[in-house]
């Protein structure tokens, strides 16, 4: 699950910006489990849904209809990127991430 561990920010009084910039303050960390030792569990039908899914895919690549729209692949990822960020953001300013 993770922990918090308190740290401490040391402050700079003579750099730029407003005091509360250059004050010293404490704040919760948040350390991750490490995950290098996770083996997680998948069931055999997760493992036939991937294995569809690549063939799928495969088949996809080849078919001659679809030629040339590998361009927008990095777009898509890109936009999908920017909204699941977007609802992070949401969730961190309402408070409904657990532990805060």
């Amino acid at each position: 699950m993770g922990t918090y561990v308190e740290r401490r920010w040391e402050g700079d009084p003579g750099a730029y910006g407003p005091r509360r910039a250059r004050a010293s303050f404490t704040y919760q960390a948040f350390v991750p489990d490490p995950i290098a030792q996770i083996d997680p569990a998948v069931p055999f039908e997760t493992h036939e849904l991937i294995a569809a899914a690549e063939a799928a895919v495969t088949t996809l690549n080849v078919d001659p209809r679809v030629a040339g729209l590998e361009a927008i692949g990095p777009l898509l990822l890109r936009s999908e990127a920017i909204a699941l960020r977007g609802s992070r953001v949401t969730n961190l300013a309402s408070g409904t991430l657990p532990g805060l």
